[in-house]
C-alpha cells in the first residue's frame, strides 16, 4: 500500500473562465443559430397584464405595470450593441417573452431588468460570448409556457415535439436567480453566471419554484423523450458558475444522452454569509459527470452532489471549511467511479464525504450504488486542520466496490482524534493494496480513528492475488498502525447464507476456497498477523469469524500492544493463536477456542441473538479481567479439565480462568472445581443425573462444589449414592461437596468413611453426620474403619430399630443402616422380630450388641419367630416379662429363646411364673431358657404359684434361710411357691434354720416351697425340724428319718400327723410313748400317729416304752394298743401298765420286772 500527496488548490475562477470556442459549444452554437436570424425583438404583443413595448434605437424598452406580464414575440435576437430593457415594478415582478420564432433566439446584445425575465423558446435560446444579462433573475428556457396558464399562475414549461429546446450560454450572466432550462442545456468555456441560486436543468416538461426568499429555482417533472441533435450531455458546464446554490439536474430517457449532466468547468459556491454554498449534479436516464471543479469551500464547508445513474468524478471537489467544519460531499448513483480529489478538510472538524452511499448501506435517504470505484488517482480527504477531528468518509456498493485510492480522515497537528473511514462492498470489495492508502491517525496523539471494510465476506490472507473479497496481512499491518480497522461482512440478500461453519480437513481449516464469492461464512483469518501501534483490529460478520490453524494473531509483541474486536451474529473459532492486549467479543452465536488465547483483559458476550451457545474456553490466558455475558439462549462453556469456577452472587454469575460470567446456564468443563466458598452467598446446589446447578448454571461434569461458612448451604439431588468425605463434605456420583449444610434426595444411600463415623437421625429420617443433614436417605451404609466404632443417634427417643440380616444392618426412622457399630438412641427399640434371622443378642455392661451393632440405651429388644434367638450378657439382674420376654437392666427382650449369663439373678413376674432347671443350671421360663444364673427371684404373686421344674430326676433342692427359697443345680431360687422336680431331694442340713416341713396329699411343702414330687426331704442337726403331714403311713428309715408315701425325710426331730401308722424297720424298733401320745423312735417325735407296725426284724426286739401309760394287749401276738395308739409286731413293752385282753392272755415270768405274754 503506497502514500499519496495529495493536493488541494483550486484556480481562481478567471483564471477558470475560457473565452476561446470550444468545439463542442461552437457545435451546438451551429446547430441552433439561423443564418437568417433578424436583430432586435419583433412583433412583441402583450397578451397578459399590463405593459407597453418601446423601441428606441438599438434599446428596446418594456415597461411593466402588473407584476405578471405576457407578451407574445414574433422573434427575440440581439445583436452586440442592442439593449433590452425591463422595468417592472419590483424585483419579484415577472415578465413572460413567449418566443414564437420557428428559429432559436440568439442573444448577443445585453438585457437587463430589475425583476425576473423568462425567455421561452422551443427552438433554443443561445447567449454568445458578447451577450450580457444583468437583471434580477432569468429564466432562458428551450421550452413553452402557456400565456393564459402563466397569468394565472401556473408557470410549467412544456416542449415541443420536433424542436430542438437547447439552451447555450457563452456570455455573461449576473443575476440574482439563473436558470438554464430546456431540452439540453450547456453553459460553454467562455460562459460566466454568477447568482445567489444557478440552476441548469434538461426536461421536456418542468415548473419554476419559488423560495421563501424569493430564491428561483426549477423542478424537472418530464423527462427529455428525444435528442435530436445528438448532444453527448443533457446538462454541460465547461465554464464558469458562481452561487451559493447551484443546482445541474437533468431527467432524460434511457440512451437519449451520454450522461444527463456533465461538468467540465468551474462551479464555485459561497453561502450567503461566509459558508460554503451549495453544488447539486443531479441525473436520471444517463450519468452526471465530474471532470471541473466543484468547490462549496467557505467557513464551513458546503454541500457537494454527484447523484446519477451513474456518477462519475474525475475532477476536483472542494468543500472545505476555513474556520469551521469541512463540508459534506456526495457522489452517488447505481455506479459511481472517483479517480478525482475530494476535498473535505476543516479547521473545526473534518467534513463528510460519501462515495456510493452511507455507512454499510443503512441510511434510507442515501442512494445505493451497486458498484462503487476508487481509482489508485483519488485523494479524498476529510482531515481535520489545527485541532479538528477527523471527518467521516464512506465508500460503499451493495455489490462491489473496488477501492485503490488514497482517504485520509487524520486529525489536525494541534489536537483532536482520528475520525472514521468506510470502504465497503457489501457483496465484495476488491482492494488495490499497490496504490491503496488510508489514515485515520490523531496527529496530535489523540485517538486513532476507525477504517471499517465491509463486504459480505472477506478472508485475511498471507497476499492480495485473490480478485475480490481478501485483504493481505501485510497491508492490514500497515493500516493498523495508522487506523482502528474495521473489518465487516454483511449477508447480501442474494448470498447463500451459511450459519454453521464446517471443519473439513486435519489442520481445521475451513473449507473456503480463496476467490469462492459463495463463500459466507465471515471471516478467515488464514495468515498470521501481528501489529504494534496499539490501534484496535474489529471483525464484524453477519455470520461466522475463524482463526485458521497454525495462524497467530499478534498484538502484544511490540512496543505497543494492540487490541482485537469480534462482533459476530454467528460463532467466533479460533483454531491458532490470539495474543492481544484488550480481546473484546459480542457474539450471537458461540465462543470455540480450540487454539491458545493470551490476552490482558476479555470481554465476551456470547448468545445475543437469542440462540443457545455451546463455549470453549480451551486454553485461555487472562492476565488483567476478563468477563464474558450470555444471552436469553441456553449459553454452555467448556474449559480445560480440572479449572476452578467460583461462583458469583446472582444466577448466571461465575468466575473462572480470570474471567467473570454473567448470564450463563450450562458448563461442560471436565472435572469442574465449583467455588462458593468465598461469595457471601448460601449456596442452594442440585445434583440431577450427574449434572451440578448451582445459580441457574448446569455444570456437566463436576468433581468438587464448595460451599461457604453460610449455615444453610443445601444439595438437593436424585443421586442414589453417596459417600462421606469429612466434615461437611460428602460426594455424590463424580461429585465431592464440601462446606455442605444440607442435603434432600429420594431414596438414596449414604456411605461412610474410613474412620469411625457419627450418624443423627430424628423422627423424621433425616440423618446428620459430619455437620451434614441428610434428607430422604434410605439407607446409610456406615463400612468398614479401623479405629473407633461407626455410631448412630436419634434425637426423638424410643426409637424403633429393625434388624437386618446380616452384621452392622439396622432400619429406623425409614433408614436401612449397614455397617454401623454403634447405636445411641436413647430407649431404642431393637426389633428382630420380622429379619426372618436368629437374633444373638449381647447385654454387657447395659449395652445391647446384636448384629455387631451396641445399642448403648436400648429400651427394648425383639426377636422373631426363630428358635434360636438368644442373649448374653453380664447382667446381673433379669426380670422376667411374659412369654419370650425378659427384661435385663433398661432393657426388655421379647421374642428371646435363651439367655447366658454369668451369676445373675433372674426376678419373676407377678403372675404365677414357671422355671424349668436340668442338671447343668439351665432354667426355662416363659419359654427362655436361661445359662449362667445364680438366683431366681420368683417374686411375689397374687394367683397362681411361683413353680419351679427340673428337667433331671432326683435333683436336690437346698432350701435356703427364708420361705420360698432353695437352691438346685447351682441356683438359688427366692419367692419360689413349688417344685414339680421329679424324685426332688430337699436338702435343709445347712441352712442352719429348723425345717417345717409339710406333706400334704403327697406335696413336701417347705418354706413355703411346694415340692410336688420330692424323694427326699433332709433337715439338718437343730432339734427342732419336723414334718406335718396328713400321709396316713410313715416308715422308719433310720435315725431321725423316716419315709411318707414317695418323699423319705431325714434329720427330722418330730413329725406331725393324724391317725397315720408308723411302720417299723427291718432292726430291732424302739418306741417311745409319751403322756400326750407322741411317739419317739429313732429320735423323731411323732404325733397323731393311730397306729405303729413294727414290722418283721432279722434280729432284736421291737420295744414300746409306754412311758408309764397302760399297756393294753389286743390278744394276738406283737399287738398292743397305748395311748390309743396300736401297734402291731411289738416284742417287747416297758414302763407300763399291763392290761389284759378278753382273749385269755398267758403270761411267763422271765425275771425280775419281767413279763411275757
Amino acid at each position: 500500500m503506497q502514500a499519496k500527496k495529495m493536493t488541494h488548490g483550486l484556480k481562481k475562477l478567471t483564471s477558470a473562465i475560457k473565452f476561446s470556442h470550444l468545439a463542442y459549444a461552437g457545435l451546438i452554437a451551429g446547430q441552433v443559430i439561423s443564418h437568417n436570424a433578424q436583430a432586435a425583438p419583433e412583433g412583441g404583443v402583450v397578451v397578459g397584464g399590463d405593459g407597453s413595448i418601446t423601441a428606441q434605437d438599438l434599446t428596446t424598452i418594456i415597461d411593466q405595470k402588473t407584476d405578471l406580464l405576457a407578451i407574445d414575440w414574433d422573434s427575440f435576437n440581439l445583436t452586440e450593441e442592442e439593449l433590452v430593457k425591463f422595468l417592472q415594478p419590483n424585483s419579484s415582478s415577472i415578465v413572460l417573452n413567449r418566443i414564437l420564432d420557428q428559429n432559436p433566439s440568439t442573444i448577443r446584445g445585453a438585457i437587463e431588468s430589475n425583476g425576473h425575465v423568462i425567455l421561452a423558446n422551443p427552438r433554443g435560446v443561445l447567449f454568445t460570448e458578447t451577450a450580457t444579462v444583468n437583471v434580477g433573475a432569468i429564466t432562458a428556457a428551450g421550452l413553452d409556457m402557456d400565456s393564459s396558464g402563466f397569468m394565472n399562475g401556473d408557470f410549467s414549461f412544456r416542449g415541443q415535439d420536433g424542436s430542438t429546446g437547447v439552451v447555450v450560454n457563452r456570455g455573461l450572466i449576473n443575476a440574482a436567480s439563473a436558470v438554464l432550462v430546456g431540452k439540453q442545456v450547456t453553459n460553454a468555456s467562455s460562459g460566466l453566471i454568477s447568482a445567489d441560486m444557478v440552476s441548469l436543468a434538461a426536461a421536456d416538461e418542468a415548473v419554476l419554484t419559488f423560495d421563501t426568499d424569493g430564491m428561483i429555482g426549477v423542478k424537472v417533472t418530464k423527462e427529455v423523450m428525444e435528442n435530436q441533435l445528438g448532444i453527448d450531455s443533457a446538462v454541460l458546464n465547461e465554464g464558469a458558475i458562481e452561487g451559493a446554490q447551484v443546482l445541474m439536474d437533468a431527467k432524460v430517457s434511457g440512451g437519449l444522452f451520454t450522461s444527463a449532466v456533465n461538468n467540465k468547468g468551474t462551479v464555485l459556491a459561497r453561502g450567503i454569509d461566509t459558508s460554503g454554498g451549495t453544488i447539486r449534479l443531479t441525473g436520471s436516464g444517463s450519468a452526471v459527470v465530474n471532470s471541473g471543479t466543484l468547490d462549496a469551500s467557505g467557513s464551513n464547508g458546503g454541500q457537494v452532489t454527484l447523484d446519477g445513474d451513474s456518477a462519475t468524478h474525475s475532477g476536483q471537489i472542494v468543500a472545505r471549511g476555513s474556520s469551521g467544519q469541512g463540508g459534506q460531499v456526495k457522489v452517488l448513483g447505481d455506479t459511481v467511479t472517483v479517480s478525482g480529489d475530494i476535498d473535505a478538510r476543516g479547521r473545526a472538524a473534518g467534513g463528510e464525504v460519501l462515495v456510493g452511499g452511507d455507512y454499510q448501506g443503512k441510511n434510507e435517504r442515501v442512494r445505493n450504488a451497486e458498484t462503487t470505484v476508487v481509482t489508485a488517482e483519488a485523494e479524498i480527504d476529510a482531515s481535520g486542520i489545527g485541532d479538528g477531528n477527523g471527518g467521516r468518509v464512506i465508500v460503499w456498493a451493495d455489490d462491489s466496490t473496488h477501492f485503490a485510492g488514497s482517504i485520509r480522515a487524520e486529525s489536525g497537528v494541534l489536537g483532536g482524534d482520528g475520525g472514521f473511514v468506510e470502504t465497503s462492498g457489501k457483496v465484495n470489495l476488491h482492494l488495490g493494496e499497490a496504490t491503496m492508502s488510508v489514515s485515520t491517525l490523531s496527529l496530535a496523539g489523540g485517538d486513532t480513528g476507525t477504517w471499517l471494510l465491509d463486504p459480505g465476506w472477506l478472508e485475511i490472507m498471507a497476499d492480495a492475488d485473490c480478485t475480490e473479497n481478501c485483504v493481505s496481512v501485510v497491508a492490514l499491518a500497515a493500516a493498523l498502525n495508522n487506523n482502528n480497522v474495521t473489518i465487516t461482512v454483511s449477508a447480501s440478500e442474494t448470498d447463500p447464507v451459511n450459519y454453521s461453519s464446517t471443519v473439513d480437513d486435519a489442520s481445521g481449516n475451513a473449507a473456503v476456497n480463496e476467490n469462492n464469492p459463495d463463500y459466507s461464512n465471515g471471516i478467515l483469518v488464514s495468515s498470521d498477523l501481528s501489529w504494534d501501534s496499539g490501534n484496535t483490529l474489529t471483525l464484524t460478520s453477519h455470520n461466522q469469524v475463524q482463526i485458521a490453524a497454525n495462524v497467530t494473531i499478534d498484538a502484544v509483541s511490540g512496543a505497543n500492544a494492540g487490541h482485537l474486536a469480534v462482533n459476530a451474529d454467528g460463532d467466533f473459532t479460533n483454531l491458532g493463536s490470539v495474543l492481544v492486549s484488550d480481546f473484546s467479543l459480542d457474539l450471537g452465536g458461540s465462543f470455540v477456542n480450540s487454539g491458545i488465547v493470551s490476552v490482558e483483559n476479555l470481554n465476551l458476550n456470547v448468545g445475543n441473538t437469542g440462540a443457545d451457545t455451546f463455549n470453549t474456553l480451551g486454553d485461555i490466558t487472562v492476565s488483567t479481567s476478563g468477563t464474558v455475558v450470555g444471552g436469553s439462549g441456553t449459553d454452555t462453556v467448556d474449559t480445560v479439565d480440572g479449572i476452578t469456577w467460583t461462583l458469583g452472587t446472582v444466577d448466571g454469575s461465575a468466575s473462572a480462568a480470570g474471567i467473570d460470567f454473567s448470564n450463563i446456564e450450562q458448563v461442560d468443563t471436565a472435572n469442574a472445581i465449583v467455588d462458593g466458598s468465598s461469595n457471601g452467598v448460601t449456596e442452594a446446589f442440585d445434583l440431577t443425573d450427574g449434572t451440578l446447578n448451582v445459580l441457574g448454571i448446569d455444570f456437566t461434569a463436576a468433581a468438587e462444589a464448595k460451599a461457604g461458612a453460610e449455615t444453610d448451604d443445601s444439595v438437593t439431588s436424585n443421586a442414589t449414592s453417596w459417600k462421606l468425605v469429612g466434615n461437611k463434605s460428602v460426594t455424590a456420583g463424580a461429585v465431592t461437596f464440601s462446606g455442605i449444610d444440607s442435603v434432600t434426595t429420594n431414596s438414596a444411600t449414604l456411605n461412610g468413611t474410613a474412620n469411625a463415623d457419627e450418624f443423627s437421625v430424628d423422627g423424621s429420617g433425616t440423618i446428620t453426620s459430619y455437620d451434614i443433614q441428610f434428607s430422604g436417605f434410605s439407607v446409610v451404609n456406615a463400612g468398614a474403619n479401623g479405629v473407633g466404632k461407626d455410631t448412630v443417634d436419634t434425637i426423638p427417643d424410643g426409637l424403633t430399630w429393625i434388624l437386618g440380616t446380616v452384621d452392622g444392618s439396622a432400619s429406623a426412622a425409614g433408614i436401612d443402616f449397614t455397617g454401623i457399630e454403634q447405636v445411641d438412641t436413647a430407649n431404642a427399640i431393637v426389633d428382630g422380630s420380622s429379619n426372618g434371622v436368629t437374633e444373638t443378642f449381647d447385654l454387657t455392661d447395659g449395652t445391647l450388641n446384636v448384629l455387631g451393632i451396641d445399642f448403648t440405651a436400648a429400651a427394648e429388644a425383639k426377636a422373631g419367630a426363630e428358635t434360636d434367638d438368644s442373649v448374653t450378657s453380664n447382667a446381673t439382674s433379669w426380670t422376667l416379662v411374659g412369654n419370650k420376654s425378659v427384661t435385663a437392666g433398661a432393657v426388655t427382650f421379647s421374642g428371646i429363646d435363651s439367655v447366658t449369663t454369668n451369676s445373675a439373678t433372674l426376678n419373676g413376674t407377678a403372675n404365677a411364673d414357671e422355671f424349668s432347671v436340668d442338671g447343668s443350671g439351665n432354667i426355662t421360663s416363659y419359654e427362655i431358657q436361661f445359662s449362667g444364673l445364680s438366683v431366681v427371684n420368683a417374686g411375689a404373686n397374687g394367683v397362681g404359684k411361683d413353680t419351679v421344674d427340673t428337667i433331671t430326676d432326683g435333683l436336690t433342692w437346698t432350701l435356703g434361710t427364708v420361705d420360698g427359697s432353695a437352691s438346685a443345680a447351682g441356683i438359688d431360687f427366692t419367692g419360689i411357691e413349688q417344685v414339680d422336680t421329679a424324685n426332688a431331694i430337699v436338702d435343709g442340713i445347712n441352712n442352719d434354720i429348723a425345717e417345717s416341713f409339710d406333706l400334704t396329699d403327697g406335696i413336701l411343702n417347705v418354706l413355703g416351697i411346694d415340692f410336688t414330687a420330692a424323694s427326699e426331704a433332709k433337715a439338718g442337726a437343730e432339734t427342732d425340724d419336723s414334718v406335718t403331714s396328713n400321709a396316713a403311713s410313715w416308715t422308719l428309715e433310720g435315725n431321725r428319718s423316716a419315709t411318707a408315701g414317695a418323699v423319705t425325710f431325714s434329720g427330722i426331730d418330730s413329725v406331725t400327723t393324724n391317725s397315720a401308722t408308723l411302720n417299723g424297720t427291718d432292726n430291732a424298733d424302739e418306741f417311745s410313748v409319751d403322756g400326750s401320745g407322741n411317739v419317739t423312735s429313732y429320735d423323731i417325735q411323732f404325733a397323731g400317729l393311730s397306729a405303729i407296725n413294727a414290722g418283721a426284724d432279722s434280729g432284736g426286739l421291737d420295744t414300746v416304752d409306754a412311758s408309764g401309760a397302760d399297756i393294753q394287749l389286743n390278744g394276738a401276738d406283737g399287738e398292743a394298743r397305748v395311748r390309743n395308739i396300736d401297734f402291731t409286731g411289738i416284742e417287747e413293752a416297758t414302763n407300763g401298765n399291763l392290761v389284759t385282753s378278753n382273749n385269755g392272755d398267758r403270761f411267763v415270768v422271765t425275771g425280775a420286772d419281767s413279763i411275757k405274754a
